[in-house]
């Protein structure tokens, strides 16, 4: 199966690369494309390594129009997907050009509404664009959609990105990013030191037991921080 090549109009990521490559629309297709790509085989090659059941339900959270989720088909067939954005017309076109159930994602955590669990959880580039007040809350919302056994993968801005200018337990936030439809105090851009994430990671033991499975410092794209988090048998 051909991954789909139809871009929304209105995909940011296409724009942002276009636009720090200083590239033509037909190159900065292919990196867009190449990109999402690269990302589908890294996501394929840690589930792999977490021997995650097969089939299993999966959550693409904060999806965007799909530079990577149009990837799974072909990547990881065996995920039942759904995608997340805060955009209605991400969600929209998510569905329409590859047939992935939608969940309409919000500004703040306590007002995401889903209804069910995933056995994986992931968001790419998600926490490397919000603040110290959002940050635990957004991580605990997105634990609580993990399935008792299953687990979150996420990404962050680190030490790499930030050219170790962070010390430690630190989080540095401009409100501003490359979204420039959403507000600043909900999604700007965001470095946090490995032990500012470590510290919110332990506070979710208050909800239920976390297994910590592997971090990664500058693993994604060269420079943001990997994260997996293993949800313990024992939720409640």
């Amino acid at each position: 199966m051909t991954p789909v090549t139809t871009v929304h109009e209105n995909d940011f990521l296409l724009q942002f690369i276009k636009e720090r490559g200083a590239l033509s629309s037909e190159d900065a297709l292919l990196h867009y494309l190449a990109n999402g790509r690269d990302s589908a085989e890294k996501l394929n090659r840690i589930i792999q390594d977490l021997n995650v059941k097969q089939p299993f339900e999966f959550l693409d959270f904060a999806s965007g129009y799909g530079m990577v989720a149009r990837h799974y088909a072909t990547m990881i067939p065996q995920a039942r997907v759904t995608t997340c954005d805060i955009h209605p017309e991400a969600n929209a076109f998510n569905h329409e050009q590859f047939g992935f159930e939608t969940i309409q994602s919000q500004s703040v955590p306590e007002e995401l509404r889903v209804e069910r669990q995933f056995d994986v959880v992931f968001t790419l580039s998600f926490f490397s664009h919000i603040s110290d007040a959002y940050f635990s809350r957004w991580l605990l919302r997105l634990y609580q959609l993990v399935k008792p056994g299953g687990y979150l993968i996420f990404t962050t801005h680190g030490r790499v990105t930030s050219n170790y200018v962070l010390g430690k337990n630190q989080i540095i936030f401009y409100p501003d990013s490359e979204q420039k439809d959403l507000e600043g105090q909900y999604y700007g851009t965001a470095y946090t030191h490995p032990s500012y994430v470590m510290d919110k990671i332990s506070d979710l033991h208050v909800y239920s037991p976390v297994r910590f499975e592997l971090f990664k410092e500058g693993f994604w794209w060269g420079h943001q921080d990997l994260y997996v988090l293993g949800k313990m048998a024992q939720s409640r």
